[in-house]
């Protein structure tokens, strides 16, 4: 753009050129440069040069003192006069054109400088815009790291269920140990009380055939025999029935515990794999939410340098503003003496303006590095990821029921249990960035650093010009 203002400046019309007596003396300046200012003056150029005559020669002291005639003395010296007085005219002549053509070029100058700072009010309100697409994004950004934070919660809560359905399953299989041992105990009754019967069944057998083979003899001694084995018979019956029903309830009570163990892992799984898509939806925007910040750091790189070429094109502006206020004329000078320090004052404040405006940058670029700086560092090492992805399969491998119930259940899901616990420990290792420490800037309240200095030079407070 700074090329494009030299070529607008260099459009404006050069003063006309006065040439000085040649060596002959035939001509004083040329007539053809000067009569379009002539004319736009109102001054036929017939006029001006009617009384001009060549300039003197070297010799015209020797001519003048060899003349004795006073007559042509006095010719002579109203000869000069007359030429004296077209050179005054001649002078008077070229004071306005110069005029004229300085003030044509003040306006020139003038229209080129309203047509630029309208140029860089556009470029000013399309940074703006992108300001606020930038602020957007920021709080876009800060959502998404809620979610990740709520995401985390959800992801300890189901951990401390996990260790809570652990702790249970642990129990579940010691009170199921204790239900076998006492499954054991109850066969072994069983095997020593069908032993027994059956001893006793041959006592009452040879009982039956002591009686018949002695007459009877001996019948009380017999009949408490009798009465022992049938007491016994009935006890161990007895026995039977409870172990059979404690049998029976201790089956009901495994069934019932598998069943629940199954829905349980179940939901635990269900859970899981919709916890590992969130997981794998996040990352995918978070990836989309990288691509776009450097999108916006490269956008902010841009803007950054357009503003440092906006600074530059006000400092250009305010010099030229400063040289076109300059007095043209000696008698201008008095009278334009404050205007001058006012100018002066204006020009120190744009170079501290321009200043504000690279510390301003230099801010800025510095919290862009921040950022990345601790994007990088909140990234967890691949070996974590192992390790968690290693625990939470080995978590899920001791959940699973070694009873035949949910065994082929267990082998038939344990596949997918590696694969959701590998990512959801890869998911979890991700965190998001911290960016809650961005400045968040109202366009409203504070507006952007090169409205407020055409607000200084143009002296409105609306940014719009006079």
């Amino acid at each position: 753009m700074n090329q494009h203002s030299y070529d607008i400046y260099a459009q404006v019309p050069p003063p006309p050129r006065h040439h000085l007596p040649s060596d002959n003396g035939n001509h004083y300046h040329s007539q053809g440069g000067l009569e379009p200012y002539l004319a736009q003056l109102g001054i036929s150029p017939a006029e001006t040069y009617a009384n001009y005559e060549p300039a003197d020669k070297p010799s015209f002291i020797e001519e003048i003192n060899s003349i004795d005639d006073v007559e042509f003395l006095r010719r002579l010296v109203i000869e000069k006069e007359r030429e004296k007085q077209s050179i005054a005219n001649d002078l008077d002549i070229a004071a306005r054109l110069g005029l004229a053509i300085s003030e044509t070029n003040e306006e020139m100058q003038v229209k080129v400088l309203i047509r630029l700072i309208s140029v860089m009010e556009h470029e000013n309100q399309y940074l703006h815009s992108e300001l606020m697409r930038s602020t957007e994004l920021t709080n876009q950004l800060m959502s998404r790291d809620d979610q990740s934070r709520s995401l985390t919660e959800q992801k300890m809560y189901m951990n401390k269920e996990l260790d809570m359905a652990r702790r249970e399953l642990r129990r579940f299989r010691k009170e199921l140990d204790g239900l076998s041992g006492q499954l054991n105990d109850m066969a072994n009754d069983m095997v020593d009380s069908r032993g027994r019967a059956g001893s006793y069944a041959k006592k009452l057998g040879k009982c039956s055939y002591l009686r018949t083979k002695f007459h009877c003899r001996d019948v009380q001694f017999a009949n408490v025999v009798a009465s022992e084995v049938e007491h016994n018979l009935t006890t161990t019956q007895e026995m039977n029935v409870n172990l059979q029903n404690l049998l029976e309830k201790a089956l009901n009570t495994q069934k019932q515990s598998n069943a629940n163990t199954t829905h349980v892992v179940r939901n635990i799984q269900s859970d899981l794999t919709r916890v590992v898509q969130e997981n794998d939806r996040l990352r995918s925007r978070i990836a989309e939410l990288e691509e776009h910040q450097s999108d916006c750091e490269n956008k902010l790189a841009e803007m950054i340098d357009k503003a440092k070429e906006y600074a530059s094109l006000l400092e250009q502006a305010q010099d030229t503003i400063h040289t076109l206020s300059e007095p043209r004329l000696d008698d201008m000078s008095v009278s334009h003496i404050p205007e001058k320090a006012g100018k002066e004052t204006e020009i120190t404040k744009g170079s501290l303006l321009s200043t504000e405006i690279t510390q301003e940058i230099e801010k800025e670029i510095e919290k862009k590095l921040v950022i990345k700086m601790d994007i990088k560092n909140r990234i967890v090492k691949h070996d974590s990821i192992v390790n968690d992805r290693r625990k939470a399969q080995e978590g899920l491998k001791y959940l699973l029921p070694d009873r035949d119930v949910s065994t082929s259940y267990a082998y038939g899901r344990r596949g997918s249990f590696g694969s959701d616990t590998s990512n959801i420990s890869a998911a979890s290792a991700v965190t998001l960035p911290a960016v809650s420490f961005i400045n968040r800037v109202s366009p409203t309240k504070s507006p952007s650093t090169p409205t407020r200095i055409f607000q200084i030079l143009t002296g409105r407070r609306d940014g719009t010009l006079v």
